[in-house]
């Protein structure tokens, strides 16, 4: 193959007499690695998945006045976007911008999320559960591949004078 590529391809530019006699050759800069005969490489496409979850949510039972918590991790490319609904309500509606804060904290009628997109990880927690905190808790995450659901169901065993968001 060296001399097919020599015939082809030369291994000096130039090549010239002085008047002395003696030849001087210009050697080619030599190439790294790219193989002139070979069609060139597009680069590797970005991986495009649809999001799962690898935990999802779990129901929970608790006493009046515990902190309940709720924690999802999750996958997918590009990064999904996080949502919290209880009972159907929106309650936190993370951004879709890869560009946005990687580390999200919110905190919302007794209730604080922290997301992380970069790991993978939200958690929601209800700080102070009353039974009027007793509820379904729905995590999504989305993507332009698709969306995921988990679901769980929070119970609160107690009194109903705790105080509740």
């Amino acid at each position: 193959m060296t001399s097919a590529l020599q015939s082809v391809f030369p291994t000096a530019i130039a090549s010239q007499p002085l008047a002395s006699g003696v030849e001087v050759v210009l050697p080619l800069e030599p190439t790294t690695g790219v193989d002139p005969l070979s069609p060139p490489v597009a680069p590797a496409p970005v991986a495009v998945e649809s999001p799962t979850f690898t935990l999802g949510l779990e129901n929970q039972t608790v006493t009046a006045g515990d902190a309940a918590v709720f924690t999802v991790l999750f996958g997918g490319r590009p990064p999904p976007s996080v949502r919290w609904y209880i009972d159907g309500r929106l309650v936190h509606a993370g951004s879709d911008d890869d560009d946005d804060e990687r580390v999200v904290v919110v905190g919302v009628d007794g209730v604080e999320i922290v997301e992380d997109r970069e790991r993978g990880a939200s958690t929601l927690t209800v700080l102070a559960s009353g039974v009027d905190d007793e509820a379904q808790y729905t995590c999504r995450v989305r993507n332009s591949r698709g969306t995921a659901f988990t679901n769980a169901h929070l119970f609160v065993l107690g009194n109903s004078h705790v105080p509740s968001r």
